[in-house]
């Protein structure tokens, strides 16, 4: 419905500016116009004060979310362009906590990086990483204690999955140079703290969490048209090998729940696929 406002009164502003400027009735018209900016913000707060009073679960905010993203990709218009935006502000304003609202940025930052934007290499999305990252360190340092046997299922899956990626001809976006292997780093590690610090941590850990996390990393790069296409011969094979990458590292980040060591194992996976 707001969609279909928006277009209206955007006609009615430029009616008035075009046809009404030097008509006696100006003021009624503009009186109007006001009417529904006013009556447009009144829906508005009414709307995220009672998604904030009763906000529904983490995962289905994130499900929907995803639903209107799909919608975006595969039916690109005006009106899935403004429901998405839509629908992205509410998710955002959704917490009113300053580290549930950095994470909602984080996540919001990742998919405009990933899906809209054809850079990587957009700042706003490392320099998140970088508070994040610093917000965590304390934590991190506390559990900075891997066993032996950690070790070796680390080093473990990411030679496995570096063989899978380069079976299935997985192709890693970015140069083999010092600044490539850079932005590959902070792009992984980014990917990580979205999929497990954000989705399956704040959806309780639960067996649906770990599900819905797989799904949704490896819907997010199958939403990427490029990836699919690129993909298009062995999309079942592919979205396999994301979904079960997910889910085994969620398994491995229970018992040693640390995002910074997950974000080098996951870029020494992309860093094999890359040079390997």
């Amino acid at each position: 419905m707001i969609p279909y406002v928006l277009v209206y009164i955007y006609s009615l502003a430029e009616s008035i500016f075009i046809w009404y400027k030097n008509s006696e009735f100006i003021i009624f018209v503009f009186m109007l116009l006001l009417f529904f900016v006013l009556s447009l913000i009144v829906i508005c707060h009414t709307w995220f004060k009672e998604a904030v009073s009763a906000s529904p679960p983490f995962l289905v905010q994130v499900i929907l979310l995803y639903v209107a993203l799909s919608f975006l990709i595969l039916s690109p218009s005006v009106y899935s362009t403004s429901f998405f935006l839509l629908y992205l502000i509410f998710f955002v304003v959704l917490s009113l906590e300053k580290g549930e609202l950095l994470a909602r940025l984080f996540l919001m930052l990742y998919l405009v990086t990933v899906l809209v934007v054809k850079r990587y290499e957009l700042a706003s999305v490392f320099m998140v990483l970088a508070v994040y990252f610093a917000l965590n360190f304390a934590r991190e340092l506390r559990i900075y204690k891997p066993s032996k046997r950690l070790l070796l299922l680390f080093f473990a899956t990411v030679g496995i999955f570096v063989v899978i990626g380069n079976l299935l001809g997985e192709i890693i976006p970015f140069e083999k140079s010092l600044e490539g292997v850079l932005l590959l780093f902070l792009f992984s590690s980014a990917e990580e703290v979205i999929m497990k610090d954000v989705i399956y941590k704040k959806g309780d850990g639960s067996a649906m969490a770990k599900l819905i996390t797989s799904v949704v990393f490896a819907l997010t790069h199958l939403l990427n048209l490029s990836i699919f296409f690129t993909y298009l011969s062995i999309v079942p094979f592919y979205a396999a090998y994301l979904f079960l990458y997910q889910l085994i590292t969620i398994f491995l980040y229970e018992k040693y729940p640390s995002i910074i060591a997950f974000s080098l194992l996951h870029f020494l996976i992309n860093l094999g696929i890359l040079f390997v």
